[in-house]
């Protein structure tokens, strides 16, 4: 990078200033890691937009082993701001935003400006491939989804350790955790939901003090409480959408059509949640969901992944009236699968029993309903050729009659003059029903654009698949005219893996 660009990045770059951080803590920060070493300080030229921090506290006693539990942060960088980060080492984590006083924090933000911590800053990687690669994973994500999905505090604790303990008890149950980290994480929550309870239980006291008997009193103490067992269940843990389960009281009927075709729950889902923004809501929170699991190893986040495209991927109704949801669906797909784990697609476990016959059968049940489609419409077509042609015949057996009536011309008259006002009213008529039928072209089109463009992405995301995971998703035979959309057969097998399409950028 030459010295103009570097100046440029660095001007209109944001900064994250992380002091007092330990040597050897572990940091992400969005998809690459590291180490921190003694002179480090933080990161410079960071884009404008969202980012993703993630960090784990080095294990004093052994300091070679990295703990599993990690805590993230994302954080939407506006251009040349400044955000500052102060280690705690008593709590093993960065303080909260609040304990750094403003007039401190304005002498780091001075000092950043004038490049007082330019040697110890690392430069974000604006050039290279991984950060065209991060804006993919999360081009849908928005302040809006963040607003509504962080936790209480903005951080999100930790959870893999849970999972490796239960497989742990699981493979001996004689044997006890001892991990460290995961002990005094627990015990720090324990001590902020504590202070947190302890402080809302002396306001309900100072209710209890005062004279006045109005029942309003009654109803903010048992709120206050409520807020109490609320924050327990949420600190650090994300508001993930939480999929619909099956209604009560549903006739055997209804019941069969709920499992088998699950766009009944997708949108009391989408109304829930996400109502006037579904692809930015719902294809947001998946690709949240992916990053994190992926780069902030939460466990709780895999779930959620799976959670949201197992329902996707089970739902025939709504892929037909919500292709751009679903065109959306596939090229974050073919994004995520290029980056993920190599495991978590190729191993028996989630391939076998998880992605791979769903998306068999999703791709199956697309490429059967969009031939069943084309076989209605021409037979569509061929009944209003028919209705065409006998409709024409009647008017010409019409004028044969009419030219045969020469003798009277007082009727021919009544007739004549009869037929002014409903040929006016015909013209209208047939007037409105043009630019009716106009519309209803162009919407047609317009539909079959979407269900063409959603057919194309499918096609590139299980060509991938089969390139890369040598799976084989063919449950039939795929049209020859659909052949054109394959960018990894055999003629192009020398080609690059990665597909970069116009809106990528």
């Amino acid at each position: 990078m030459d010295q103009e660009r570097a100046r440029y990045l660095n001007e209109v770059g944001a900064t994250l200033l992380c002091l007092n951080v330990p040597v050897g803590t572990q940091l992400i920060f969005d998809n690459k890691q590291m180490l921190a070493a003694s002179l480090f300080k933080g990161y410079k030229m960071i884009p404008e937009g969202l980012h993703l921090f993630s960090y784990s506290a080095v294990n004093v006693e052994d300091k070679e082993s990295i703990s599993p539990n990690m805590n993230s942060c994302f954080i939407w960088f506006n251009k040349s701001q400044v955000i500052v980060k102060r280690w705690n080492v008593a709590d093993e984590d960065f303080e909260s935003s609040t304990t750094i006083q403003q007039q401190e924090r304005d002498a780091y933000i001075q000092s950043v400006r004038e490049h007082e911590f330019d040697q110890n800053l690392g430069a974000y990687p604006v050039d290279q491939e991984s950060h065209l690669e991060w804006k993919q994973l999360t081009d849908t994500i928005t302040q809006r989804l963040l607003d509504r999905i962080l936790p209480i505090g903005g951080t999100i604790i930790g959870d893999l350790s849970e999972s490796w303990m239960i497989e742990s008890e699981k493979k001996n149950k004689n044997q006890t955790s001892n991990d460290r980290k995961e002990r005094e994480i627990l015990d720090k929550l324990e001590r902020d939901l504590k202070d947190f309870k302890s402080k809302y239980n002396n306001e309900i006291e100072e209710d209890d003090n005062c004279d006045d008997d109005d029942n309003n009193n009654n109803n903010e103490k048992e709120i206050k409480k409520n807020n109490i067992e609320e924050v327990k269940e949420t600190w650090g843990i994300p508001y993930y959408s939480k999929i619909p389960k099956t209604p009560k009281n549903l006739t055997p009927v209804q019941l069969s059509k709920w499992n088998m075709d699950r766009s009944q729950a997708l949108e009391i889902l989408l109304k829930r949640y996400y109502a006037g923004w579904e692809i930015e809501g719902l294809i947001g929170e998946l690709q949240f969901s992916f990053v994190l699991f992926v780069y902030g190893l939460s466990y709780r986040a895999f779930v959620q992944w799976k959670s949201l495209l197992t329902l996707l991927l089970d739902c025939d109704q709504s892929v037909k009236d919500r292709p751009q949801l679903y065109t959306r669906l596939m090229v974050t797909l073919r994004h995520q699968f290029q980056v993920g784990p190599s495991d978590l697609f190729s191993s028996d476990l989630t391939s076998n029993i998880f992605l791979k016959p769903l998306l068999k059968n999703f791709i199956e049940s697309i490429f059967t309903s969009n031939n069943n489609n084309k076989n209605d419409r021409m037979d569509q077509d061929d009944e209003n050729n028919n209705n065409n042609n006998q409709f024409k015949k009647n008017n010409n057996n019409n004028n044969s009659i009419l030219d045969d009536d020469e003798d009277n011309d007082i009727i021919t008259t009544k007739i004549s003059r009869s037929k002014q006002p409903t040929s006016t009213t015909t013209t209208s008529t047939t007037t409105t029903t043009t630019t009716n039928n106009n519309i209803s072209i162009e919407n047609e089109k317009e539909q079959q654009q979407l269900n063409s463009n959603l057919l194309k992405e499918i096609l590139t995301l299980k060509r991938y698949l089969e390139f890369k995971f040598k799976w084989h998703l063919d449950l039939f035979e795929i049209p020859d005219d659909f052949d054109q959309f394959n960018p990894y057969d055999q003629e192009n097998e020398d080609k690059p893996m990665i597909v970069i399409t116009d809106h990528d950028f």
